[in-house]
C-alpha cells in the first residue's frame, strides 16, 4: 500500500506552541527516502473522501515531515491520479487497494512522473520492450577532464560513481599542496544500496604530498561487494586542493561534508539514542552552477549507461544511474528500436535527464540557472525509411509524450539527439511504444 517516496526531515514543533519550554524546532534526518501509506490519504469514515496537503492522516511525529510544500505537492498529484481511476471504474477510494488495484496506480503514478525509485513502470503493453535496441554510441567514463576549478579540502569532499558489483578501477586524481602533508582517501559506500549515506569505510589509503601540484594513482584493491553508488572520498585538509571538472554526466554528482544550520545539518548527526533516529554524516551536493565533478581518469572505465536501461521501467537513478547516455565525442547520436515484424505505432513516451540529482531543497532559494543543464533540448523520430516522423526543438521537460494522427506503420525507428552542450552528453531514460 506505500506509494511515492519523500526525504523530509522530521521538523517537529513544540505540541505546546510558543507557550513550550522546548526548543522552538528540532530537526531529525534519515538516511534515506520513506513512504506514505495510500491510506493516509482516505477518509477512515465518509466513503468518497480523500485528504492531501497538510490535512493527510499522520501522527505529530510524522507530521514534521509530511507537511512540507514539496512533499504536499506530491501527495496532491497521488491523491488526483486515485480519484481519476476511481472514476474511470466506478469504485470508491478504499477499492483501490482491498481490489487490488494499487500496482496499476503506482504504475501510473510513475508513468506522469512520480518516478518511485523502488518500482520500475510496467512494460508489458511497451512495444519497445520487444525491439532489439542498438546505438550509434554509449558513454565509457574513461575520464572526468582535468578542465575544472580547484576546490580547497578544507570541506571534505567526494565523488558519486555508479559502480557494478565484483568491479575494481583505478582512479587518478590531479592535486595541490600548499606545503609538504598528507592526505586520506576512501572508499565508502551506503550500508543501503539505494541509499546515498556513506556510511560504511571499505578502504582506507594515505597519501603524503609535496609542495605544489602533483598526480596521484588511487587503488584500493577491493572489488564493489554489491552494485551500488560508491564515493571515492577525500577527507579535509584545508592546505591541499583537488582539481575539478566542467563535465557533468547523469547520475554522476560531487558531495561535501558541509554543514548549513538553517535545515539542522552540522555535518553530523548524533541524536539521543532511545529515539530511533540513526546518527550519520551528512554528504549533500552543491548547488550548480558550483558543485563541479572531481577531475579523474578510471581505469578500467566505469560502465554504467548499457542502452538496456532505456527499457528496464526505471526513470531516475537508483542503485545505479538507469540511463543510456552517448559517448560525448559522438557528433550525431542515435538509439535504433528495431522489431522482427511492423507495428503500427500510435504514442510514444521518452522520459530526459532534469536533473534528478540536483539539490532542492527549497523553491524559495531560486536558480541562477534557466535552463536545466542535463535535459536534450532537440531530437528527432525517424521510421524505416529514415523519414522523419517528430521532432523538437526547444525541449525543457522530462517526460515527452509524442501521439500521431494516424498510427506509423514500422518495424524501425531511430532517434536522434543533439547533446546538451559540450559538457553534457545526451542521456535518456525510457523510451516507451505503444499501439
Amino acid at each position: 500500500m506505500m506509494q511515492w517516496p519523500l526525504g523530509w526531515s522530521i521538523d517537529l514543533h513544540p505540541a505546546d506552541g510558543i507557550y513550550s519550554s522546548l526548543p522552538g524546532c528540532n530537526q531529525w534526518h534519515s538516511k534515506g527516502v520513506y513512504q506514505i501509506p495510500y491510506r493516509c490519504y482516505v477518509s477512515h469514515d465518509i466513503q468518497n473522501l480523500f485528504y492531501a496537503g497538510r490535512i493527510i492522516s499522520a501522527t505529530h511525529v510524522a507530521f514534521g515531515s509530511t507537511r512540507v510544500m514539496a512533499t504536499s505537492a506530491l501527495g496532491g498529484q497521488a491523491v488526483g491520479m486515485a480519484v481519476a481511476i476511481c472514476l474511470e471504474n466506478d469504485i470508491k477510494p478504499i477499492d483501490l487497494w482491498e481490489k487490488g488495484r494499487i500496482k496499476s496506480f503506482q504504475n501510473r503514478l510513475n508513468q506522469t512522473g512520480q518516478a518511485i525509485p523502488v518500482l520500475p513502470i510496467d512494460k508489458q503493453n511497451d512495444l519497445a520492450k520487444y525491439a532489439k535496441i542498438t546505438t550509434s554510441s554509449t558513454c565509457k567514463v574513461v575520464e572526468l577532464p582535468f578542465d575544472g576549478p580547484w576546490p580547497s579540502l578544507k570541506t571534505p569532499t567526494a565523488q558519486i560513481l555508479p559502480m557494478e558489483m565484483g568491479s575494481h578501477h583505478k582512479f587518478t586524481f590531479q592535486l595541490r599542496a600548499e606545503v609538504s602533508t598528507d592526505i586520506t582517501c576512501e572508499l565508502r559506500v551506503s550500508s543501503k544500496t539505494k541509499n546515498f549515506t556513506p556510511d560504511i569505510v571499505l578502504k582506507q589509503l594515505n597519501f603524503s604530498l609535496e609542495e605544489g601540484e602533483q598526480w596521484i594513482d588511487v587503488d584500493f584493491k577491493i572489488k564493489m561487494p554489491e552494485t551500488q553508488y560508491a564515493f571515492i572520498t577525500f577527507l579535509k585538509n584545508g592546505k591541499v586542493w583537488i582539481r575539478g571538472s566542467q563535465r557533468r554526466m547523469t547520475g554522476i554528482l560531487s558531495v561535501f561534508n558541509k554543514q548549513n544550520k538553517a535545515v539542522s545539518n552540522f555535518g553530523k548527526q548524533d541524536p539521543p539514542s532511545d529515539i530511533g533516529i540513526e546518527s550519520f554524516e551528512f554528504w549533500t551536493p552543491e548547488r550548480r552552477p558550483a558543485g563541479y565533478n572531481l577531475g579523474m581518469k578510471i581505469v578500467p572505465p566505469l560502465e554504467p549507461y548499457n542502452v538496456s536501461n532505456v527499457i528496464n521501467g526505471f526513470v531516475r537513478p537508483y542503485r545505479t544511474s538507469n540511463a543510456w547516455v552517448a559517448n560525448p565525442e559522438d557528433p550525431d547520436p542515435c538509439l535504433s528500436l528495431k522489431w522482427e515484424k511492423a507495428h503500427k505505432i500510435k504514442k510514444m513516451r521518452i522520459h530526459f535527464d532534469t536533473d534528478f540529482d540536483h539539490p532542492l531543497e527549497s523553491s524559495l532559494l531560486g536558480h541562477l540557472e534557466s535552463v536545466v543543464p542535463f535535459v536534450v533540448r532537440n531530437y528527432r523520430v525517424t521510421n524505416h525509411s529514415d523519414t522523419i516522423i517528430s521532432s523538437k526543438d526547444g525541449n525543457f521537460q522530462s517526460i515527452n509524450m509524442i501521439e500521431f494522427d494516424e498510427p506509423v506503420e514500422t518495424n524501425n525507428l531511430k532517434l536522434y539527439f543533439d547533446h546538451p552542450s559540450k559538457d553534457v552528453p545526451a542521456a535518456v531514460f525510457e523510451i516507451c511504444c505503444f499501439s
